[in-house]
Formats: C-alpha cells, structure tokens, sequence
C-alpha cells in the first residue's frame, strides 16, 4: 500500500523511538503521520491519525493547535498514568472527532475497528463532550447512527 497517495498530504514518517515503538502515533501539521516501524501499515491507527489532519483541514490551526493539540497530548497524558485507571484516550472528543471525520471521508468502511477507535461515545464519558467554546464545530461532523 503506498501510504502518501491513500492519506494525501498528510505524509506517513517511521520514527521508531520510545512510545512509537509501543504503538504511539501523532499528526502534525508539516510533518504529517509520524508512527513506529511496527505500525507504519495499520490502516485502522493510520486513519485514525489521518483523522486529525481532517480536523486541521477543517478547523483551523488555530483551534487545531490551541484546543485539539492540547486536549488531546493531556488526555495522552491521563491515560498513561496509573491513577487514572478508568479513563480512555479513545473516548475523548478530539479522538472520536478525527475518527468520525476520516471514516467519511474514506467512505464509511464496514471494517472500521469501532472498539479502539469509537466514531461516537456517550457524553457521559470523561472527556468525550466538546467544550462549551467549542460546541459548534461539533455540529459540522458527520451523522453518525450506528452500523
């Protein structure tokens, strides 16, 4: 599969360094798709990073780098650390949001792997509702019923 034409301009880097190697990937605006060795070919975790360079194309550096970038390397953050046991990264809005926003744009695949990477979770969820500044752009995704 030749990463640079299925995910565009949002290029796909080998970086095989520490939490890289473990599965950890990141989009950033410039650089694009930066993953490790072991998942430069996971279409699922590619898609989902694509994901955020939808959310860039769509929103804004502005509220990409001021909310979406900094929502989601917190919620990153929270995840990884022992106490915070009972939260998922995979349930935040930045991430659900990339995640609806390229499994459109790619046209709805059945194979979309919704247990890691959620197209909608439940509000109550910590994290998983916009913030209140930001509850407009929610209105510009995608319908989202179900499969």
């Amino acid at each position: 599969m030749e990463l640079d034409v299925v995910f565009q301009k949002a290029r796909v880097r080998v970086l095989n360094l520490g939490g890289f190697k473990r599965g950890a990937a990141v989009f950033l605006p410039g650089i694009g798709i930066i993953v490790g060795r072991a998942y430069a070919a996971d279409k699922n975790l590619l898609r989902h990073e694509f994901g955020h360079y939808l959310q860039f194309k769509k929103w804004g550096a502005w509220t990409f780098f001021r909310h979406v970038a900094v929502d989601s390397i917190l919620s990153c953050w929270r995840a990884r650390k022992r106490k915070f046991v009972w939260y998922r990264h995979s349930d935040t809005w930045t991430e659900w949001s990339a995640n609806l926003l390229s499994w459109e744009y790619f046209g709805r695949p059945s194979d979309w792997e919704t247990r890691i990477y959620p197209l909608k979770v439940h509000k109550t969820r910590r994290g998983a509702d916009f913030p209140k500044k930001l509850k407009h752009l929610e209105a510009s995704l995608p319908e989202y019923n179900g499969m």
